[in-house]
């Protein structure tokens, strides 16, 4: 406190302005904190981007293996084994690179329910190996795989929900539900290389297969419609071209002919392989739309990284311009406050010696007019009690000399004269009815002496 009380006005304008800057330096970086951490978070919604595009790429292989595998354990066919063995190796590409990029412990969490990419290679080795030596049902084999497509799609669902922007979380969402009605394709894609599978090793096509077909066909309407409920108008236009493609209507055709129990519909495919082509070329249209799905995430949280960008830039110039501004006006204020100070104390010094000579400055300050509005009161009584001073010394001169000149007079024997009052303060004037009441008495004296004399 003692220390406060000896600080200067400057100092302590000083120290009210860093106070107050300090406080809005504070807000200041507390802002640009939460927008770095913002973009932190950011940059784990990129990896969570990254995630839900390898995550397709890969669904889109596995259902592709699913159905050839799943075809091949129904007809034993060689052509389907050489197709076969060659997306094996595709789909172990697609994991492998999946795995690579999946250095980031978020990925690792997210695909914790789901099953880790470790894992997976290994259930895809353990079943190929069983696939291969025979061991392993056609159907049984179908729904373990379908299995583990659902829990894939299910982790980047699970991940959207981790996503800070909001645009960024519906977006994955909506390319979950386009790999399900995708990989609904696929189920049929399998079901009908399974029933030409049969047809061309002349057995008997089940009925619970064509009907499981059927079936399918509802269920990857219900998954698409849903999707188009939710994707934004981009990807509902883009829907609606892919329902009315040419690839999509042969697909269509094709699917009603594997329908007739007869087998003699003449849009049936010839062979497996020519399905899957057919097959094929619907489900890459549909992946073509995901991608399409994935540069549009990719332009969302660009613009969200940019416009993060922009208002961390916005915040730093406005803190650097605010301390311009405070800082110009403390300077000036400061300036301003030691040049009337200076000149006040250099007018105490001046009216220390010559009160009457002496001006005091007005100041543009409240606080310091004031001081200066009472100097000049201050110089305008000493100047006051000055005349009073040198009209008294003149008056004390006056009654000197007269008092003077009539005693003198006096003193020859002329007792006429007198001091006048007028003009005189009050002992002044008390001074000179005295003598002049004394040569009063002495004149009426002289006068008695001469009447008794003659």
């Amino acid at each position: 406190m003692m220390r406060l009380r000896t600080l200067t006005v400057s100092q302590s304008m000083a120290v009210v302005f860093f106070s107050g800057f300090a406080v809005a330096l504070l807000f200041s970086l507390s802002s640009l904190m939460a927008q770095k951490q913002e973009h932190g978070i950011l940059s784990r919604d990129r990896d969570l981007l990254q995630l839900t595009q390898n995550m397709g790429a890969l669904v889109h292989e596995m259902q592709r293996e699913r159905g050839l595998t799943y075809s091949w354990l129904t007809a034993r066919d060689e052509d389907l084994r050489d197709a076969l063995e060659v997306q094996r190796l595709a789909t172990d590409t697609v994991l492998s690179r999946v795995m690579l990029s999946n250095g980031n412990e978020m990925h690792r969490d997210v695909m914790t329910s789901g099953g880790r990419f470790a894992v997976l290679q290994h259930w895809l080795d353990t079943h190929r190996e069983t696939v291969d030596a025979g061991d392993l049902i056609p159907r049984a084999y179908r729904d373990a795989m379908t299995e583990q497509n659902t829990r894939i799609i299910g982790a980047v669902a699970r991940a959207a929900e981790s996503a800070w922007s909001g645009r960024l979380a519906l977006l994955m969402r909506n390319a979950s539900a386009l790999m399900v009605a995708k990989d609904a394709v696929g189920l049929e894609r399998a079901m009908g290389g399974a029933i030409i599978a049969n047809l061309a090793a002349g057995r008997a096509v089940p009925e619970a297969l064509r009907r499981e077909l059927q079936d399918q066909q509802l269920i990857r309407d219900t998954w698409l419609a849903g999707f188009r409920m939710v994707a934004d108008e981009e990807a509902r236009v883009s829907t609606d071209l892919w329902a009315r493609a040419p690839e999509t209507t042969k697909f269509l055709a094709a699917r009603a002919a594997l329908l007739d129990p007869t087998g003699r519909d003449t849009r049936l495919p010839a062979s497996p392989q020519a399905w899957f082509t057919i097959a094929d070329r619907l489900i890459d249209s549909l992946r073509t739309l995901e991608v399409e799905g994935n540069v549009r995430l990719n332009e969302a949280l660009d613009a969200e990284t940019t416009a993060l960008w922009h208002a961390f830039v916005r915040d730093l110039t406005f803190l650097a311009g605010l301390f311009m501004i405070f800082g110009s006006l403390a300077y000036l204020t400061l300036h301003r406050v030691d040049q009337s100070i200076g000149s006040i104390i250099a007018s105490i010094h001046a009216m220390s010696q010559d009160p009457v000579g002496t001006r005091v400055p007005p100041c543009s300050q409240a606080d310091l007019n004031q001081i200066s509005e009472a100097l000049s009161a201050l110089r305008a009584a000493q100047i006051e009690r000055r005349m009073s001073a040198a009209a008294a010394e003149d008056i004390r001169i006056y009654v000197d000399e007269r008092l003077d000149d009539v005693l003198a007079a006096a003193a020859r024997g002329d007792a006429d004269r007198r001091i006048d009052v007028l003009g005189l303060d009050a002992h002044g004037a008390v001074l000179a009815r005295g003598i002049n009441r004394l040569l009063d008495q002495i004149e009426s004296d002289q006068s008695n002496n001469r009447s008794a004399s003659a």
